[in-house]
């Protein structure tokens, strides 16, 4: 392949039309002053520097030496850099001194270090206040009253003095017999046979011992509180009950419970099965059922008084002892509302207080 040639002469070429040697004339367009002779051919910059030239003819064309090389700035800064690493760590270092310090944060840790204690402590009180106390505690029982205590049979007993001591807390106590009596197996009685006879003289003893002024009926014909255990008497039982019983024979009771505004409850009670009998193809079951007295009075004398009913020989908290004779109904044969829902044991006999010689076992009439 051909080369091509060249774009044009070389400069200073004489073949070049556009150049112009140092040693030829120079055609000037400047007037030379002779109205004859508007242009003259010469050097148009001989006249300068000698002396002759004028503002007025100045020629449009001046030799100047060659422009400045301008470097790269974007060079010149990274050359600047690479010359000086060590000064521009050291603006560096300089800016990250010049920061701020910051303060430590006191009222931050003191508010925080409250607010734990505030919650500790709210903590701590909750807990105090869910744990398990006593029963009864003895602030709460700086007055006790003169009480009139009641029996079964006879006239009612002396009054008894309370002395404000605390009432003990009751220990736990399982109904379910260790053991069960003689011959009470042999005649086809189980343990949960032995169980509703406690249930039994549980609910009887709650209902004989448990007195309220407003609930008496009348002075000649006594109900109410007074009345309340019968359900559970045996035909023969409820006559003894009218002769003998305090709350049915006189109104020596009903009227002390009025002038008093007596209100007396049954707690901490405890049945146990304590023996078995056979008499006559009947078969008894003897309970004892030990149990205490809260009694609240507003009588004339004494004013409001409430407390626990209190032993005047020991000054301590009074347990009575109530043994109830139980007598073997078959189950299923008392009627759809037999009491204890017909589970099979009646009251025949009872005696608060008393051994169970005592009390002895009563033939059905």
């Amino acid at each position: 392949m051909n080369a091509l040639p060249p774009p044009g002469p070389a400069p200073g070429d004489a073949s070049d039309p556009f150049s112009v040697s140092e040693a030829e004339p120079q055609i000037s367009l400047l007037p030379s002053g002779n109205e004859d002779d508007p242009f003259m051919i010469g050097d148009p910059f001989a006249a300068f520097g000698t002396g002759e030239e004028s503002g007025s003819f100045a020629g449009p064309f001046q030799r100047s030496s060659p422009l400045p090389v301008v470097p790269d700035p974007s060079a010149a800064c990274a050359a600047r850099l690479q010359e000086q690493p060590q000064a521009h760590a050291v603006i560096t270092s300089d800016v990250q001194i010049a920061r701020p310090s910051r303060r430590f944060p006191w009222l931050r840790l003191l508010v925080i270090s409250l607010a734990v204690v505030v919650v500790l402590g709210a903590l701590l009180v909750s807990l105090v206040q869910a744990t398990p106390s006593t029963l009864y505690h003895p602030s709460s029982m700086t007055t006790q009253p003169s009480f009139h205590h009641t029996t079964t049979r006879g006239s009612p007993g002396p009054s008894t003095v309370a002395t404000g001591r605390p009432v003990p807390a009751p220990t736990p106590f399982d109904w379910v017999p260790q053991t069960l009596p003689v011959g009470w197996l042999a005649d086809g009685l189980t343990v949960s046979d032995a169980l509703d006879a406690e249930r039994t003289a549980f609910t009887f003893t709650d209902r004989e011992m448990s007195l309220d002024f407003r609930s008496v009926g009348s002075r000649t014909q006594h109900g109410g509180t007074f009345t309340a255990s019968m359900f559970l008497l045996t035909a023969a039982a409820k006559a003894r009950f009218a002769q003998n019983d305090v709350r049915m024979s006189t109104n020596a009771l009903f009227d002390s419970v009025q002038q008093r505004h007596l209100v007396q409850t049954v707690f901490n009670t405890r049945p146990t099965l304590i023996a078995f009998a056979q008499q006559d193809q009947q078969q008894f079951a003897l309970i004892s059922v030990s149990f205490q007295l809260w009694q609240v009075q507003n009588g004339p004398q004494t004013g409001l008084t409430a407390g626990q009913e209190i032993d005047p020989t020991t000054h301590l908290p009074r347990l009575h002892t109530l043994v109830v004779v139980l007598l073997r109904v078959a189950p299923g044969t008392q009627g759809t509302n037999a009491p204890m829902g017909g589970t099979g044991w009646l009251v025949s006999n009872y005696g608060l207080d008393m051994t169970v010689s005592q009390v002895g076992i009563v033939l059905p009439a």
